[in-house]
């Protein structure tokens, strides 16, 4: 098959993929305070989120980073906590110095966009670096639209480098991205198999773009077909007819998005996610990720002593005792 309609600027394709990139990652609460947020608006604003921020608090202070970050998000947004965008980004600042890759990248977003901080360019790109050696997707994405966009063969080798890294930890934007790159053979090779098993991942997951690429895609693997079973007797239509067949597999995965509901007087919520998740490694005596292992402030966590009083993690923290 010939390659793919192949964009008569690509270039600017990548530099309005850079300039209209945000940060959105599902898994990622820190990197937008909008993740805090559903389309009712603020989520913690009836004070159901109260007995966490306690707990989050008290696990700051004793140097734990990711609940640094969701304070961080809290205050800059105003949600569930008074909103202080200076103490916000104070608390986010504490986390990128722990090495907190998110926060690192998020401090990056802010600063080249001039958004809870005065705008630096050169600040961002220190923040973006630190993310991008500590393998943060987001931030290689991000990096490599930027090298892609250079026109220097070198730069562009290094952005394709990050492109790669980023699609294989998931990253959706990179994984469509690659797989168009493949398609139309600029800047890699061209690689149809490639192109079209990144596809497939992504329609089954729903993304929208790569759904309505594969569609077209699979249109014309259909008439590629019919041309070369029509100049040959051999099977030269068969494997696109398969690669055909694949995608359209693909497409017709129905995916059926489950929605959580609270019960039992628990909420849901990012907030929420987070301490539920740190009540089910609950043990007794300690919080470690080692079972029986105490925790210190030279282990970058939380100690607490439960007693017969208390029902759950958020009942020991919350304890002033503790």
């Amino acid at each position: 098959m010939q390659r793919f309609a192949k964009p008569a600027l690509l270039s600017c394709i990548i530099s309005g993929l850079l300039l209209t990139t945000t940060v959105s990652s599902a898994n990622d609460v820190a990197a937008a305070e909008e993740t805090t947020k559903d389309s009712a608006g603020l989520i913690c604003a009836d004070g159901s989120c109260d007995n966490h921020f306690i707990m989050l608090h008290r696990l700051a202070r004793h140097g734990d980073a990711s609940a640094t970050v969701f304070l961080a998000v809290a205050y800059v947004s105003g949600d569930g906590l008074e909103q202080d965008i200076p103490r916000g980004v104070r608390y986010m600042e504490s986390a990128a110095r722990r090495g907190v890759a998110m926060a690192n990248y998020t401090l990056a977003t802010w600063y080249a966009e001039g958004k809870h901080v005065e705008q630096d360019a050169q600040l961002a790109q220190e923040y973006l670096d630190i993310a991008v050696r500590q393998g943060f997707p987001q931030a290689e994405y991000r990096q490599a639209l930027v090298w892609l966009a250079s026109g220097e063969p070198e730069k562009t080798a290094q952005g394709i480098e990050l492109l790669q890294l980023a699609a294989d930890s998931r990253l959706q934007s990179a994984m469509f991205l690659l797989a168009r790159l493949k398609l139309t053979g600029d800047f890699v090779e061209y690689d149809l198999t490639g192109a079209t098993q990144l596809l497939g991942q992504l329609s089954r997951a729903g993304h929208e773009g790569a759904r309505e690429l594969t569609r077209e895609l699979v249109r014309e693997l259909r008439a590629e077909a019919i041309a070369a079973s029509s100049e040959s007797a051999g099977d030269g239509g068969t494997d696109l007819v398969t690669l055909a067949s694949n995608l359209e597999g693909d497409l017709s995965i129905e995916r059926i998005q489950v929605t959580s509901m609270g019960f039992g007087g628990l909420s849901d919520s990012p907030i929420a996610r987070f301490t539920y998740q740190l009540d089910r490694n609950f043990n007794r005596g300690s919080m470690f990720r080692i079972q029986g292992m105490e925790c210190d402030f030279a282990t970058n966590c939380a100690s607490v002593r439960p007693s017969n009083r208390h029902g759950s993690l958020i009942d020991a923290i919350s304890d002033p005792s503790n």
